[in-house]
């Protein structure tokens, strides 16, 4: 049979549209309770480029009833806050005093690889945490996090 004479129907089919803040909202609220897939949708909410929308929707689930919920708000606005959006520190010191120590523990994980000085007066909080367990999770907070080293630190360079 020779491909010669075939003839071929090319059928378009539209782009998938771009996941936006309120699809992976829902999909955090769907997803199982502490699961790496609430995780990921809510590091993708902290991602998404229409910063204001995803500060609302990371919000939204950090000041949710359900631990979990708030727990998947700790990813989301850590990530707006590594990001560069101020306006999650606030919410995150809010989530830092969170009863559940899970929350609390996401918070500190999240963040414990950044060093500016707000994230480093958030993990100083941490270090002061009863459980051990977020204590740990945030790693070891020395002098790299505080204010007066950012400074010396950009004077010398």
């Amino acid at each position: 049979m020779s491909f010669r004479n075939r003839q071929y129907c090319v059928a378009a089919t539209p782009a998938p549209r771009p996941e936006t803040v309120v699809d992976l909202y829902t999909q955090v609220l769907e997803a199982p309770p502490f699961s790496q897939l609430a995780n990921a949708q809510a590091y993708f909410i902290g991602k998404n480029p229409d910063k204001p929308q995803a500060l609302v929707f990371a919000r939204r689930l950090a000041n949710d009833p359900e631990p979990a919920m708030r727990w998947a708000g700790a990813a989301a606005l850590a990530k707006l806050h590594i990001d560069g959006l101020r306006e999650a520190e606030r919410s995150l010191r809010l989530l830092v005093e969170d009863p559940h120590s899970q929350v609390r523990k996401a918070v500190a994980h999240e963040l414990r690889f950044e060093s500016s000085p707000e994230t480093g007066r958030i993990l100083q909080a941490i270090a002061k945490d009863p459980s051990p367990m977020v204590r740990e999770a945030a790693g070891p907070v020395d002098k790299r996090h505080t204010k007066s080293w950012f400074h010396h630190y950009c004077r010398q360079h």
